[in-house]
């Protein structure tokens, strides 16, 4: 038996029922949600974050209808109208400025900054944060959608097993499902999941 296979052997088998908070098996129960974006923006949003992002939602609604009602005077319905903006948008701007000091300009979150800031300018005040409104919830929804995914895939990975035990005349021997040949026979015991098809 190789010692890859020994090593296979003496770890303990996911198809196994074991309590992962107390396990001192040395096995890293830990799985990453990196996703490798580098634009600065968090696109792997937990069920705990869309609470906080629709408040955000709602208090800008609040407040650019109260910039509405008041948009006959100026020196109200502006700041109401910034106010709303950085509620919903603030987390972009700050974003865009640090990849701007990194030298990573055109990305998503600048270009957003760039659109929305250049509509108050001009005056449209209600397209600037329409844009950062529609851009945060379609990254809310992006975010949710990738994180069921990986979840899901994560999922099938911890289902699947870890060794096969495979037939050579009398003697029964575990091995790495990738090191089976194909004209082996596989033997799956009560209990065990099929290694391979």
């Amino acid at each position: 038996m190789s010692d890859y296979s020994a090593a296979k052997q003496s770890h303990h088998s996911h198809a196994e029922p074991h309590d992962h908070a107390s396990c001192g098996c040395g096995h890293d129960h830990t799985h990453s949600n990196d996703d490798g974006c580098d634009c600065g923006h968090d696109h792997n949003h937990a069920a705990s974050e869309i609470k906080p992002m629709l408040l955000r939602v709602g208090g800008t609604v609040v407040l650019t209808v109260l910039a509405f009602l008041f948009e006959s005077n100026l020196f109200i319905s502006l700041p109401l109208f910034i106010a709303a903006y950085l509620i919903i948008g603030y987390d972009i701007v700050i974003s865009a400025a640090k990849n701007l000091v990194r030298g990573k300009m055109l990305d998503e979150n600048f270009l957003m900054a760039i659109a929305s800031i250049g509509a108050f300018i001009i005056g449209e005040h209600l397209e600037g944060i329409a844009v950062m409104v529609f851009y945060q919830i379609g990254e809310l929804f992006q975010g949710y959608a990738v994180g069921k995914s990986r979840n899901s895939i994560q999922s099938l990975l911890e289902i699947r097993p870890d060794f096969a035990h495979i037939k050579k005349g009398t003697e029964l021997i575990t091995v790495s499902p990738g090191e089976v040949q194909t004209d082996a026979i596989i033997v799956v015991k009560p209990g065990e999941r099929v290694p391979l098809d």
